[in-house]
C-alpha cells in the first residue's frame, strides 16, 4: 500500500499549486519513479531485503525532488509528491536540474549497489530496468533524460544510439580534435626528445645487438668527420668500420688494442664503462682525443639488445689543460726570471755606478775613458735586455716618461738586427711628436715586431720602418679616442701570415715556428694596451706583413738629452740615509754621495733604517732624505718601512729604489708616500740629480 507522509502531508500537498499532469518534466520524473521502483523490486530478489533498504537511504529524504516522500511497504516511491516538488524549480530550468538531481542519486546508488552486489550484475540490472521503461514510454524525451542521467560509463551504448546527426557529429569532431591534440603532444614529445638527441653536446651512437650502427646524432657525425648530406647509418657499418683506437695512456689489458674491446664489454656487462684519453681515428681521416662511456643496452625481456656509445671531444679540454700547464710552468719561469733580473740589476748598478765613479777621475779626452764609455754602454744595453726579462716575467704598469721614439726605433731596431742579414730603411721625420711611454718596454716592442720581420725572410732583405705624425678626428676610428697619435709603420716583405692564423697571432703562446713561446706577439699587444695605444696588422702570403702602432702624442717639452759622461758630481749638501741589503750598492752610494758633498749612514733593511731615523730625530740631527731600496731578502722592505716612517715623520723625503721595475708601486710610488723613484739599475748622476730635486722642495 502507497502512503503519504505522515507528517502533515495536506500542509504539503497544500502549500503547493497543481502541477500539470503531462509536459517533459513530468513525464521525466515518473519514468524515473519507474525505473527506480524497477531498480529497487530487482535489488531485492538479487540482493534481498536488506540490500534494498541500504540503497533507499540515498533518496528518502532528497531535500528537493523527494521531500515528503516515504516508501510503501512495498518498497515502491509515489510519484505524486515529486510532481508538486517540481514547483521549486523554475519551468524553464526545471529539465536540467531534474537530470542532475536524477545522476548525484544514481551516482550514489549505483555505487553502493556495485558494493553490494557482484561487478557484473550493476550492468546487467540497470539493462534490464531500462528496457522495460523503454518499453513502456518509447523513445521519449522523458525516457533520454533517464539515460543522459546515468553516470559516466553506464549504458553507454543506449546514449550514443539515442543521439542525433548533429549530435553525433558533434561528438566525432571533438573526438577528432582530442585525438589531433594527443597527436600534436606526442609529436612535441617526439621532436623534444630528439632535439636534445641531436643537440647534445656529445657524439651519440646506437648500435644493434649485431653490433651494426643503427643511430648516429650529429655531433658523432662530426667527430667522425661525415661529409654532409651522408648516411651511415644505412652502410652496415660496426664501430670498429668506423673507428681505429689509440690510447695516449697507459691502459688496461682490456682498454689496449681496437675498439672491439668496448663492444666486447657491452655484450658481457649490462652495465656502463668509461674510457678516458683515447684518440679515435675514423674512417675518414679525422683524429679526434675523446672520453667514450659504452652502456649495455637491453630489450623488454631483458636480454642483449645492442650498445650505446657517449663519446665526448676532449680535445679543447686537453689543450686548455696544457695551455693551464704551460701557465704554470712559465708562472714558475717568471718568478725565477724576475729574481734573476734583480739580482742582475743590482749587480748592474754597482758596475755602472763604479764606471761612472771612475770616469769622473780620469782624463775625459783619454782612451780609457772612451773604454769607459763602452762599457757604461754595453751595461746599458744589458739593463734593457733585464728589463724584457722583468716584462715576461712580472708584467705591470708602464713606468710612463716623455720619450722621443724616433731615436729609441731606431736604436732597438739596430740593436736587434746585429749579425743579421736583414737590413733597416727608415722613415723617421725629425718633427716627430713625443709619446708618454715607459721606454724599456716601448724597446722590447719594437724589438720584438723587428725580430719577426727578420725571421719572416731567412733569406734576407729590407724592412721598411716608418713614423710620422697622425690625427683622428672622431672618436671610435681604430678604437682610439680622437687626439693626435704618432703612427709607426714596420713593414716585411717575407713569407707573410695565413688568414686562418692572422686572427690569433696576439693569442698567448700560438706560434707557427718550430723554436719559439709564443709569447713575443702577446706582449707586444699587452704593452700597447697598457699604453691606451693600438696595434693592427696586415698580411697576405709570399708578399709580407705589416705592422702599425698607434701611440698618443705628448704634449710636453723636448726632454732634454743627458750627457753621456759627466766628468764631475752634482754637488749636494745635506744628511741621507741610504737603505739597501746589496753591499756593493751601498759602498758605491756612499762613495757617489759623499764626494758630492753629502753626509751618509747604511742601513741594511727596513727595521735598522727606521731605528736610525727615529734616533737622528730625537738627537736634534734628522736625515734630510732617505734613498730606500722596495725589496729586502729576509727583512722589512721599502713598502713596509715607508709606512713606518711616515708616522714617525710625515715629511720624509723618500727615494724608492728596485730592481724590480715593473713592480706596481714603482709606477705609482706617490700613492705609498714616495717622493721619487730611480729604477735599478741607474747612472750614479740620476740618482745625485733626483736628490738634489727632492732636496729643493720639487716634486
Amino acid at each position: 500500500m502507497k502512503y503519504y507522509d505522515s507528517k502533515q502531508p495536506s500542509a504539503i500537498v497544500s502549500s503547493r499549486k497543481a502541477v500539470p499532469q503531462n509536459g517533459e518534466d513530468v513525464l521525466t520524473v515518473k519514468a524515473y519513479a519507474e525505473f527506480i521502483n524497477l531498480f529497487l523490486e530487482t535489488t531485492k530478489s538479487t540482493a534481498g531485503t536488506a540490500a534494498t533498504d541500504t540503497l533507499i537511504e540515498y533518496f528518502e529524504y532528497n531535500p528537493i525532488l523527494f521531500e515528503g516522500c516515504r516508501l510503501s511497504e512495498e518498497q515502491t516511491i509515489e510519484i505524486e509528491p515529486i510532481l508538486h516538488n517540481l514547483n521549486r524549480i523554475p519551468g524553464k530550468n526545471r529539465i536540467p536540474v531534474i537530470c542532475t538531481l536524477f545522476s548525484m542519486v544514481n551516482y550514489k546508488l549505483i555505487n553502493l549497489y556495485s558494493t553490494l552486489v557482484p561487478p557484473q550484475w550493476t550492468q546487467t540490472t540497470l539493462e534490464h530496468c531500462y528496457s522495460i521503461i523503454k518499453e513502456k514510454f518509447g523513445n521519449t524525451p522523458a525516457v533520454s533524460n533517464i539515460l543522459r542521467a546515468m553516470p559516466k560509463g553506464v549504458l553507454e551504448h543506449e546514449k550514443l544510439a539515442l543521439l542525433s546527426k548533429e549530435e553525433l557529429e558533434i561528438r566525432v569532431k571533438e573526438r577528432t580534435l582530442e585525438l589531433e591534440e594527443s597527436k600534436e603532444q606526442l609529436r612535441m614529445l617526439k621532436d623534444f626528445h630528439e632535439g636534445i638527441v641531436e643537440k647534445a653536446p656529445v657524439g651519440i651512437i646506437r648500435t644493434n645487438k649485431d653490433g651494426k650502427v643503427v643511430f648516429i646524432n650529429r655531433k658523432a657525425e662530426e667527430i667522425i668527420g661525415v661529409p654532409n648530406g651522408e648516411n651511415i647509418t644505412t652502410k652496415g657499418w660496426k664501430m670498429t668500420d668506423i673507428f681505429s683506437l689509440r690510447s695516449t695512456l697507459e691502459m688496461t689489458e682490456l682498454q689496449t688494442g681496437r675498439l672491439e674491446d668496448m663492444e666486447h664489454l657491452a655484450y658481457n656487462v649490462p652495465s656502463e664503462e668509461l674510457y678516458t684519453n683515447l684518440v679515435l681515428n675514423s674512417i675518414y681521416g679525422k683524429s679526434t682525443q675523446t672520453s667514450v662511456c659504452v652502456v649495455s643496452m637491453t630489450d623488454k625481456d631483458g636480454k642483449f639488445d645492442g650498445a650505446l656509445f657517449l663519446i665526448e671531444d676532449i680535445t679543447e679540454r686537453k689543450l686548455l689543460e696544457e695551455e693551464r700547464k704551460t701557465i704554470e710552468r712559465l708562472g714558475s719561469i717568471g718568478i725565477l726570471a724576475g729574481g734573476i733580473a734583480h739580482d742582475f740589476n743590482n749587480l748592474l748598478t754597482g758596475i755602472m755606478g763604479n764606471i761612472g765613479l771612475a770616469m769622473r777621475h780620469i782624463e775625459p779626452k783619454g782612451r780609457a775613458m772612451d773604454r769607459l764609455a763602452e762599457a757604461e754602454k754595453a751595461s746599458l744595453r744589458a739593463r734593457d735586455l733585464t728589463q724584457q726579462l722583468l716584462t715576461f716575467a712580472r708584467g705591470g704598469a708602464p713606468i710612463k716618461k716623455t720619450v722621443a721614439m724616433g731615436i729609441l726605433i731606431k736604436d732597438s731596431a739596430s740593436f736587434a738586427l746585429r749579425g743579421s742579414n736583414v737590413k733597416c730603411e727608415f722613415s723617421l721625420p725629425d718633427d716627430l711628436w713625443l709619446v708618454e711611454a715607459d721606454e724599456g718596454q716601448m724597446k722590447q716592442v719594437i724589438a720584438n715586431l723587428v725580430i719577426n720581420a727578420n725571421e719572416a725572410m731567412p733569406e734576407g732583405g729590407i724592412i721598411n720602418i716608418g713614423a710620422k705624425n697622425t690625427s683622428i678626428e672622431r672618436k671610435g676610428i681604430l678604437s682610439l679616442p680622437k687626439g693626435n697619435y704618432v703612427e709607426i709603420t714596420i713593414e716585411d716583405h717575407g713569407v707573410g701570415i695565413s688568414k686562418e692564423h692572422l686572427d690569433k697571432i696576439f693569442d698567448p703562446y700560438f706560434t707557427t715556428k718550430q723554436k719559439g713561446s709564443g709569447l713575443g706577439l702577446s706582449t707586444t699587444y699587452s704593452i700597447i694596451k697598457n699604453h691606451n695605444g693600438h696595434i693592427q696588422v696586415k698580411s697576405t702570403q709570399n708578399v709580407g706583413t705589416t705592422f702599425r702602432i698607434y701611440l698618443s702624442a705628448s704634449r710636453k717639452g723636448v726632454p732634454k738629452e743627458e750627457e753621456s759622461v759627466v766628468s764631475s758630481p752634482i754637488p749636494g749638501k745635506g744628511k741621507i740615509l741610504v737603505m739597501d741589503d746589496e753591499d756593493i750598492i751601498r759602498q758605491l752610494l756612499d762613495s757617489a754621495l759623499t764626494e758630492a758633498g753629502y753626509e751618509v749612514e747604511l742601513t741594511a733593511d727596513g727595521a735598522e733604517a727606521i731605528e736610525h731615523y727615529a734616533k737622528a730625530r730625537e738627537s736634534g740631527k734628522p736625515f734630510d732624505a732617505v734613498i730606500m731600496d722596495l725589496t729586502i731578502s729576509g727583512g722589512m722592505g721599502g713598502k713596509e718601512a715607508i709606512s713606518r716612517l711616515l708616522e714617525i715623520d710625515p715629511a720624509a723625503k723618500v727615494i724608492v729604489s728596485s730592481g724590480y721595475a715593473t713592480d706596481p708601486i714603482m709606477s705609482d710610488f706617490k700613492k705609498y708616500g714616495f717622493r721619487a723613484v730611480a729604477t735599478k739599475p741607474y747612472i750614479v748622476e740620476e740618482l745625485e740629480r733626483k736628490l738634489r730635486s727632492i732636496l729643493k722642495g720639487k716634486k
